[in-house]
């Protein structure tokens, strides 16, 4: 069943895609699942919590005869183009259940400050100024509205839970990477998994370093291994189309070990160079405005995030070394 004017898609019985365009966001759009199951529904991500975001999606739960008061929210992570509108979409006697981990990191029930200052003493290290980080991490796409982070409707879950809606019943599989506590969920009786953004077929998954995490990367591709155990019948990712789990599985994993291979060939070529400077020598599939070039300033801190936990799995392996230099930054050979 199709909705054109909607965008809505029903890829499995009751379940629903529900393509929710981002205005202003290189991604275009979200997928949002909406689980329709009688006495209680599932929505799985939002968009933005900005106006077109949210009343898009209330106009895909009327067209759906999914009542707000009838239908609980459920969150793969935090990112706000997939949690953000999950505060204006939630009825007051329902639930939007979050990965506990998520809570730490992005400062639910503190402020979004927690979660960009636990990063800036690694960033001022590696090659940013003051100045350069502040812009790097104030910088976000125009309307992308983050939830609100002192709701009263938040409740954390964790691997041992069970959501179940109409038939369905979703067990949650973590899978830290794209974030610390980013989950997907499995079906088994149907073979159904809700990938998120841990698995995106014809983009890749962003991965930056975490605080406290040592080596985000290497824990990415362990996550990617552990879901070769599951034979899923379908995927359902965060963005774009789906595909061939196991075959997108392998191509990331060779994604991954061909950019550290670049990243050790670069340090080979140019020893002494900052996390900035490496940076700046990769290969990036960016689309610039003609007659630009180089990295543009909203995306920096994604390829910046991403160099770095690339660089930790080469020193956490003993391909490439870290030392502290003079300027105050740290320099790899």
């Amino acid at each position: 069943m199709k909705h054109t004017e909607l965008k809505i898609n029903e890829v499995y019985t009751d379940i629903f895609q529900l393509k929710t365009p981002m205005p202003n966001s290189p991604l275009r759009s979200i997928n949002a699942y909406l689980i329709r199951g009688g006495e209680r529904n599932l929505l799985i991500d939002t968009g933005y919590n900005t106006q077109p975001c949210v009343e898009y999606l209330r106009r895909c739960m009327d067209a759906l005869g999914a009542e707000s008061e009838r239908t609980d929210i459920l969150l793969t992570h935090f990112h706000s183009d997939h949690a953000g509108a999950s505060t204006s979409l939630i009825h007051p006697s329902r639930h939007i259940y979050v990965p506990q981990q998520e809570y730490r990191f992005f400062g639910i029930g503190q402020g979004s400050e927690v979660y960009r200052e636990a990063r800036k003493p690694r960033y001022l290290s590696e090659g940013l100024s003051e100045e350069y980080f502040q812009r790097i991490m104030r910088l976000r796409q125009s309307g992308s509205g983050r939830p609100d982070l002192f709701s009263s409707r938040f409740q954390p879950f964790d691997e041992s839970a069970v959501f179940q809606a109409g038939s369905y019943r979703l067990t949650p599989i973590h899978t830290p990477g794209h974030t610390p506590g980013h989950m997907c969920f499995w079906e088994p009786e149907h073979k159904l998994m809700f990938t998120g953004d841990h698995i995106l077929f014809d983009i890749s998954s962003n991965i930056i370093p975490w605080p406290d995490i040592p080596n985000s990367l290497g824990i990415y591709l362990y996550s990617l291994k552990r879901l070769r155990e599951y034979d899923a019948h379908l995927a359902f990712p965060g963005h774009r189309e789906t595909g061939n789990m196991p075959q997108r599985i392998d191509e990331q994993l060779d994604h991954h070990q061909q950019r550290l291979k670049e990243c050790e060939a670069a340090i080979q070529l140019y020893p002494g160079k900052t996390a900035l400077e490496i940076t700046e020598l990769i290969t990036w599939k960016i689309r610039n405005r003609a007659g630009k070039s180089g990295i543009p300033l909203h995306l920096m801190r994604y390829a910046f995030g991403e160099c770095l936990c690339h660089l930790d799995h080469l020193r956490y392996q003993g391909r490439v070394q870290r030392t502290m230099g003079d300027d105050g930054f740290y320099h790899y050979d």
